[in-house]
């Protein structure tokens, strides 16, 4: 369903249920998101927009219709206009207020240490013009030649150096929850060792093929939310391992949408809703951020087969 407009949408998929479908008018009921208490003591909603690699036409159109059906959580990247654009809309949006929304902000590897991932925050809070942010999120532990190229910096310093420094800010009120991307158990165990603040949120890869079982279970014990990207299979393209996405046309993921009546993408959500993930698909289009939102109250009825396609799908623990 990916840039398909509207109108083929609903030929394409007309088996889709018709209250789905009102979600996304002008006249749509906005019901409140689930939320899951962080271990800083702020709750964060379950399900979001991501916005990260969108123009800033894009984002802004995402935004006003995500505000507009309910969405409260908003996922943004460093390295591009999200902050910015997000930030300008919130400052004179009709729909709620700043207080309502709950912000995630990263920290790239190429600002790791301590003063530079203080002017990265500040940036940040500049671009969003806001005092305060709701969840910073550590993006990688360093830096790679792969999902985030950095330039060569001799004194460029450490994850741990920037964790100190968000504790500092965290203590001030200007950050409220702390959390890390990316991050494998081992470096999860050493910063649960070093960390004063609570760790709030682990994010992480999490898709019917790559599920992060042991990651999962050890922030289910150790009190962390831990938050999926890549959710919708399109990072195996773009790691160049796939011409087309395996998971979201895969047999048993569309064999669900039609059982359900919703989309895939609404399948893989709520594949991951139900097992505690808080999730932030990226969309620019109204209709699947609209579908999107739906999954969170999809009434999935007892069908052992469908579920059990979906669970037995082809992964790595």
């Amino acid at each position: 369903m990916a840039n398909i407009p509207m109108s083929e949408v609903f030929a394409k998929y007309s088996y889709l249920k018709p209250e789905a479908m009102e979600i996304s008018r002008e006249s749509a009921d906005i019901d409140e998101m689930d939320e899951r208490l962080l271990k800083s003591g702020y709750p964060m909603p379950v399900l979001g927009l991501g916005l990260g690699g969108m123009t800033a036409e894009e984002t802004e159109r995402g935004v006003r219709h995500a505000l507009k059906v309910g969405y409260r959580l908003f996922d943004t990247d460093p390295e591009d206009e999200s902050e910015a654009t997000l930030g300008a809309f919130l400052a004179k949006n009709e729909y709620c207020e700043r207080e309502d929304i709950f912000v995630i902000v990263k920290v790239h590897p190429k600002n790791l240490g301590r003063e530079a991932t203080r002017k990265s925050i500040e940036r940040s809070l500049q671009r969003l013009q806001t005092d305060y942010l709701d969840l910073v999120l550590i993006q990688a532990p360093s830096c790679d030649e792969k999902n985030f190229k950095c330039e060569a910096d001799d004194n460029r310093g450490t994850w741990q150096e920037s964790w100190e420094t968000l504790e500092e800010m965290n203590k001030t009120g200007v950050v409220r929850s702390l959390g890390v991307s990316n991050f494998k158990k081992s470096q999860m165990k050493e910063l649960l060792k070093k960390a004063t603040v609570p760790v709030s949120v682990l994010q992480a890869r999490f898709d019917l093929m790559t599920r992060n079982t042991a990651l999962r279970i050890f922030c289910d014990k150790n009190g962390i939310q831990f938050m999926a990207h890549s959710l919708l299979g399109f990072g195996w393209v773009a790691d160049g391992l796939f011409e087309e996405n395996p998971i979201i046309g895969s047999f048993p993921v569309m064999l669900a949408a039609r059982k359900y009546r919703t989309s895939p993408a609404s399948v893989l959500i709520r594949f991951a809703l139900d097992r505690n993930i808080t999730v932030v698909p990226r969309s620019s289009n109204p209709l699947h951020i609209s579908l999107n939102k739906h999954a969170a109250y999809l009434d999935i009825p007892d069908s052992p087969d469908i579920m059990n396609s979906l669970e037995d799908f082809p992964h790595r623990q």
